[in-house]
């Protein structure tokens, strides 16, 4: 299998392709012949999808329904990575391509170990340690085992640690959760959709359950029922969802939601979330 990687483009991913295997003098024709006679079997991820998605749903799913009908020939497959739009325009656009051809896969935290190993085996590299296997399990939990946090604290500790120092310690670590990187992290949480009513919902659930930390489907339908807020429960299903693919909440079995990262929920509690919430519901 020949795999290749292409950073989706609004407009031409389908040119970006044909790019990638030196076949951009072909036409959409020849180039599906070339695909489908080819011995070789092709993987394609497209990343950064969601703005591709949108486009397409824009323009017919021209790109899509292509991709489709390669896709269908058994030679050629298409992993898309995407956010809240890829999600929307497959499961709730019943005539995007993407829900006829596609399985959606969602991304989970990073397994424990596999944590350990992402703060430990590159700072060995380095010549650096930690003081202790607790302080690494009390970092990989304060950010909820996700992995470009925990990446994001470790490149301030390499990049702020003394020349001399060997040994990262738990202050140093209480250091890098403080960082301003990562604060502007969880400043921009709020950038999961384009559309400002979508957002408004979203702030609407989180400062309204936040600081519960354990929240139901009754608590959110008392809220909305309280403060008399226009907001269906189609809308508010779609608002849990986007809250769910940003890593954000996590659905329980019992139907219940959990914040995800500890240190997110500490870094909101910090500021008046109530008032947030009453400035919100008062719009």
């Amino acid at each position: 299998v020949a795999c290749y990687y292409i950073l989706a483009s609004n407009e031409n991913l389908i040119e970006d392709i044909k790019l990638e295997l030196d076949q951009e003098e072909l036409s959409d024709k020849a180039f599906a012949k070339f695909i489908n006679t080819s011995s070789k079997r092709y993987l394609f991820l497209i990343d950064e999808a969601d703005d591709f998605v949108k486009y397409e749903k824009e323009h017919n799913y021209s790109s899509l329904k292509f991709m489709r009908s390669l896709s269908e020939k058994n030679n050629a497959s298409f992993i898309l990575a995407g956010f809240w739009e890829t999600y929307r325009y497959t499961f709730f656009d019943y005539q995007s391509p993407i829900k006829n051809f596609a399985s959606i896969f969602e991304l989970e935290e990073l397994e424990y170990e596999a944590c350990i190993d992402l703060a430990i085996k590159p700072m060995k590299s380095l010549g650096l340690s930690y003081d202790s296997q607790k302080s690494v399990e009390w970092m990989i939990t304060r950010l909820g085992q996700r992995a470009n946090l925990i990446q994001i604290v470790c490149d301030y500790l390499v990049e702020n640690i003394g020349a001399s120092q060997k040994i990262i310690t738990k202050e140093d670590i209480t250091k890098a959760l403080e960082g301003e990187k990562l604060l502007k992290f969880f400043d921009d949480w709020n950038e999961m959709s384009t559309d400002s009513k979508e957002k408004w919902i979203d702030r609407v659930v989180l400062y309204g359950t936040i600081a519960k930390g354990r929240f139901d489907d009754g608590d959110l339908q008392g809220l909305i029922k309280r403060y008399g807020l226009e907001i269906n429960s189609n809308e508010l299903d779609k608002s849990l969802v986007r809250l769910r693919l940003g890593y954000i909440i996590r659905k329980e079995d019992d139907g219940g939601y959990i914040y995800r990262v500890p240190l997110f929920v500490d870094s909101l509690l910090r500021g008046d979330v109530e008032g947030r919430f009453l400035g919100e519901v008062g719009k």
